[in-house]
């Protein structure tokens, strides 16, 4: 698995950085990283934060369109079929699975809440988070991160473990463990899914997959705030 882990990491990121250069992005890395997002939580509690996300991928994707060394190849559509989607369908059922038997003994009244209460709102989240939310964090916590940061960890695992904790410190703005805990949970199946492919495009369709899992079950009250319920005046209006 190192190997593999070696040889698609290098795909992905650059490997080599001055003494200098790498304190300074490293320290970029803990500001937006770890920094951001307790200051999210602390100075704007529920406020929407889908906003603070489109500005950072319009801001990483600039750097990386304007960095020579940045591989556009991770958009290659080609990328996605790897031969190992039927192992991540049923690692998704399962988790599905456990989701929902986790959330009938949790929060029984809240299981498929959405689709059976609000089935047309439902649908436009469904479209809503695809759209404006999967791809910019595809940006954000897996193109950008590595190639970026991955200079900075000593192995491909290290950059993976860090990529997966950044992801999950990203929803501390939802001011619940849950979403942070099973946000670090699926982090490390999606770093490990780009990584494995070097695609954007295989990720993002990986995410799509769990978050629209959440939102049908029920678990989305744990995932959103703000942004949604703009969303929801704007439907009503």
């Amino acid at each position: 698995m190192t190997d593999v882990l070696m040889s698609s990491c290098s795909r992905i990121g650059p490997t080599r950085l001055r003494p200098v250069a790498r304190l300074l992005r490293a320290l970029e890395l803990i500001a937006w990283g770890l920094a951001a997002p307790f200051a999210l939580a602390i100075l704007h509690p529920g406020r929407a934060v889908l906003p603070w996300l489109w500005l950072a991928t319009i801001a990483v994707s600039c750097l990386l369109f304007r960095d020579p060394e940045f591989d556009p190849r991770v958009w290659d559509w080609n990328r996605v079929r790897d031969g190992q989607w039927f192992a991540r369908l049923v690692r998704w059922g399962l988790a599905s699975a456990f989701l929902a038997a986790w959330l009938a003994w949790k929060s029984p009244e809240m299981l498929f809440w959405l689709p059976r209460h609000r089935p047309g709102f439902w649908l436009a989240v469904l479209v809503f988070y695809a759209l404006v939310s999967v791809v910019p964090q595809t940006i954000v916590y897996r193109v950008f991160f590595f190639h970026r940061y991955r200079v900075l960890f000593s192995s491909p695992a290290l950059a993976m473990h860090s990529a997966a904790a950044v992801f999950a410190i990203a929803h501390v703005v939802f001011l619940n463990p849950w979403a942070v805990i099973l946000s670090w949970v699926a982090g490390y199946w999606f770093v490990w899914t780009y990584v494995r492919t070097g695609s954007a495009w295989a990720v993002t369709l990986e995410h799509i997959l769990y978050g629209w899992t959440i939102l049908t079950l029920g678990w989305g009250r744990w995932f959103y705030h703000g942004s949604i319920g703009s969303l929801d005046a704007w439907i009503r209006t």
